[in-house]
């Protein structure tokens, strides 16, 4: 799984529209961005609860924070 697959995968879980073949998918990543998809998820459920709601670009926020951290 390259990068870029790996970011498409996880904005399509945190919108919720993640398939059963793309979860898979991710299961079966390195252990690395697996472990990045942990960091990505809990951040994206704490910017949604700080700001009460999801908002449309919450995937994009919750890749550029990881990012710069």
């Amino acid at each position: 799984m390259n990068e870029e697959r790996f970011h498409l995968l996880v904005e399509k879980y945190v919108e919720g529209s993640l398939t059963g073949d793309e979860a898979r998918e991710l299961l079966g990543a390195p252990e690395p961005l697996r472990a990045r998809l942990l960091d990505e998820v809990t951040m994206a459920g704490l910017l949604a609860r700080a700001e009460g709601r999801g908002p449309s670009d919450l995937a994009a926020k919750v890749q550029a924070g990881i990012r710069a951290a």
